[in-house]
C-alpha cells in the first residue's frame, strides 16, 4: 500500500468513488468520510504538493527552514507555534493514504 495513490479508489468509467474498494481498504469510519469527499467533474492528475511555500513547490530553502523548525520545537517545546501543531494533529490525524485528497482539497484543486 505504501505506492498506492488515490486513483485506486475512484471509478474511472463513472468517475465517482468507487465504494467497493473503499469499503474493502478502510474501517467505516473512514470509508464514510472519504466518500463524503466530492470529486471534481474532470479528472486531474496527482501532483506533489508542499505546504511550507506558497506556490506549492519544494525549494532546499523551504526545506532547510521546516527542519530548523522541527528541531527547535523538539528542543525547546515552549516554542511551538500554533502553525506547527495544526500540522502535527493534521499529518496524526489523516491516514497516508489520503493526504493527497485532503492536500489536493486545502489548496482548491477539488
Amino acid at each position: 500500500m505504501a505506492d498506492a495513490r488515490v486513483e485506486i479508489l475512484i471509478d474511472k468509467a463513472t468517475h465517482h468513488w468507487n465504494h467497493s474498494v473503499i469499503d474493502g481498504i478502510f474501517i467505516p469510519e473512514e470509508a464514510e468520510l472519504i466518500k463524503s469527499i466530492p470529486l471534481p467533474q474532470q479528472g486531474l492528475d496527482d501532483r506533489l504538493f508542499w505546504p511550507f511555500t506558497q506556490t506549492g513547490t519544494y525549494t532546499i530553502k523551504s526545506g532547510y527552514r521546516f527542519f530548523k523548525s522541527e528541531e527547535e520545537a523538539t528542543e525547546n517545546p515552549a516554542r511551538l507555534t500554533e502553525e506547527t501543531d495544526l500540522w502535527r494533529v493534521w499529518i496524526e490525524d489523516v491516514p497516508p493514504l489520503l493526504f493527497p485528497v485532503v492536500l489536493a482539497d486545502i489548496a482548491g484543486f477539488t
